[in-house]
């Protein structure tokens, strides 16, 4: 399947689009325990973490997801190769609900067997992958096990499994994201998650977001560039996109600060954004109380859902690209200012390449790139703009 076929195949579409009405997607955390102590993981999983769902209680969170309007599952942890009945709980939310059904993961625990189910139900895999130099990979880890994943990686693709990357652009290690992107360019991954949004570790004081990153950036944007008709870098993609499309139709960063998304923890406790647990007004309760549907349909019903557009940010409502960055990432703003409505830390480095890609777009230079994402996505592209 090309390229342009996977993009334009629902089934298999690499991103989740925006729409009106409700929850579009569920972000389930099954357990909360993790075999690694990434130190850029907002969820504080470790070894020791013991919060875990029950099959009877994942059973009970997709139903109610089912009734919301959830289309898109996305199963995660923690580590969810760690739970026992992951491949009942895949079989469940793909078989037994219909969801569109992802699974993320640090792919440590990809087994035969279990390569051979995502083939089977054609499960999306997401597996993090900070770098491919593995004294990199143990330091930002704690294990050094890239070879495994490595070798885990190719296993699920050669039985069909689509498989994406998840690179994340942090101060803790020498960022070398060029070679992981080339990586996968080499052996024939299509779809790469690129991030600075990325909040701490309990007890880690330093913001982990890069800083002075604009020549990471840069380096990914002319990446897209050269190799848009094999690789998607969705953070260039989007940012692409926004601009050729305006991007009316996605006036947020993210699915979940337009209210379109939910995240739920290994305890049930449902929030719009994981990330984002201190602040009052994007606490949803838990998705196991009896009252929990009907609160959630009516708080929505009220409020039309949560919208952070950057009008709503002061000082993103006058910046000359907010239509493309449209606010950047409120969890990073967070916890880099305190401020839920602060900027990112970032914001300069992302102007720089906002520039960067105008630019080229006034000289003709991203005309063979947009009419490629034309023919992927449909021509009009504002209402195929995407939300991370």
């Amino acid at each position: 399947m090309t390229l342009v076929q996977l993009r334009r195949s629902a089934d298999h579409a690499p991103a989740i689009l925006t729409g009106s009405g409700g929850p579009k997607s569920l972000w389930l955390q099954i357990t909360s325990r993790c075999n690694m102590t990434c130190s850029y993981c907002y969820m504080n999983a470790t070894r020791d973490s013991h919060d875990a769902l029950t099959f009877e209680q994942i059973q009970r969170v997709f139903a109610t997801a089912k009734r919301l309007g959830v289309q898109t599952m996305l199963i995660s942890g923690g580590e969810p190769t760690v739970v026992k009945r992951l491949p009942d709980i895949l079989r469940s939310s793909r078989l037994d609900h219909g969801f569109r059904t992802a699974l993320v993961t640090n792919g440590s625990g990809i087994t035969d067997d279990l390569a051979r189910l995502l083939a089977e139900l054609e499960i999306h895999t997401q597996v993090s992958m900070d770098t491919v130099d593995e004294e990199g990979f143990a330091q930002i880890r704690g294990l050094p096990i890239l070879p495994r994943i490595k070798t885990n990686v190719l296993k699920m693709m050669s039985q069909g499994v689509v498989v994406m990357l998840s690179v994340p652009i942090m101060n803790t290690i020498d960022n070398k994201v060029l070679n992981v992107l080339q990586w996968a360019v080499d052996i024939g991954i299509q779809n790469v998650h690129v991030s600075t949004s990325y909040g701490q570790r309990t007890g880690v004081t330093e913001n982990l977001t890069k800083q002075g990153a604009a020549d990471v950036l840069l380096d990914c944007y002319q990446f897209e560039k050269e190799h848009y008709d094999v690789l998607s870098i969705d953070l260039i993609e989007n940012m692409i996109i926004s601009m050729a499309g305006v991007g009316e139709a996605c006036s947020t960063y993210c699915t979940p600060m337009s209210g379109r998304a939910l995240e739920v923890d290994a305890t049930g406790n449902a929030y719009y954004c994981g990330a984002i647990t201190t602040i009052p007004e994007l606490g949803l309760g838990n998705i196991l109380d009896d009252g929990f549907e009907q609160s959630y349909l009516q708080r929505s019903a009220a409020s039309r859902h949560l919208s952070l557009t950057p009008d709503k940010i002061n000082v993103c409502s006058t910046c000359e690209y907010r239509h493309i960055c449209k606010g950047g990432c409120r969890s990073q703003a967070l916890f880099y200012t305190g401020n839920l409505y602060g900027p990112v830390s970032h914001c300069h480095d992302l102007k720089n390449v906002y520039a960067r890609m105008v630019a080229d777009h006034e000289r003709g230079e991203l005309d063979d790139l947009i009419d490629f994402l034309k023919l992927a996505y449909g021509e009009n592209l504002t209402a195929h703009t995407k939300c991370f």
